[in-house]
């Protein structure tokens, strides 16, 4: 009995110890990353994972102090623009496959997915500063990302999105 008492506090603190230096555990709400996540989806959240282009990251909002989900774009001392629903890094066309639906869809209804814009006319830098990063919205109609608020700062970085795990159904590994 005694042994049992003391396995369920050790993998209890174990639990918790992993839960605050490892991961955490959101739930999405708004709508701003539709097509990729759902109002009220759960996830896990690595919080010692190094960042990627492409990468879904969990921040603190820089003006609302909200814990939010949006993707990584733009990279430290990359420059980048939009043009033609086409997004551009130093110069270099890159491919958004998980946009690739939601654009086909746009152009069948006559207008872009994303709109054109240069990193100098939404932040007045022509580079993503150092310890920086430029993140967009994959629900681009909402512009409560970079492009409204600027760069995001390596320290308000709490971690990458490696697993949407509910709904069951949709798990998904990111």
């Amino acid at each position: 009995m005694i042994e049992l008492g003391i396995t369920t506090v050790i993998t209890l603190l174990l639990i918790s110890f992993f839960r605050i230096v490892v991961f955490t555990v959101p739930r999405v709400n708004g709508y701003s990353m539709t097509m990729t996540l759902n109002e009220g989806d759960r996830l896990v959240v690595n919080k010692l994972a190094s960042i990627k282009r492409y990468d879904l990251i969990y921040f603190i909002h820089p003006f609302t102090k909200e814990k939010v989900i949006q993707r990584v774009i733009g990279l430290q001392g990359e420059s980048l623009y939009y043009q033609n629903d086409q997004l551009f890094i130093n110069g270099e066309m890159k491919n958004e496959r998980f946009l690739a639906t939601s654009i086909t869809q746009a152009a069948k209804e006559n207008h872009m997915y994303t709109n054109d814009f240069t990193l100098l006319e939404k932040t007045g830098e022509s580079m993503v500063p150092k310890d920086s990063y430029f993140v967009i919205v994959d629900n681009r109609m909402y512009e409560t990302d970079s492009r409204k608020f600027g760069f995001i700062q390596v320290n308000d970085v709490i971690g990458v999105v490696k697993l949407k795990w509910f709904p069951l159904h949709q798990m998904q590994k990111f």
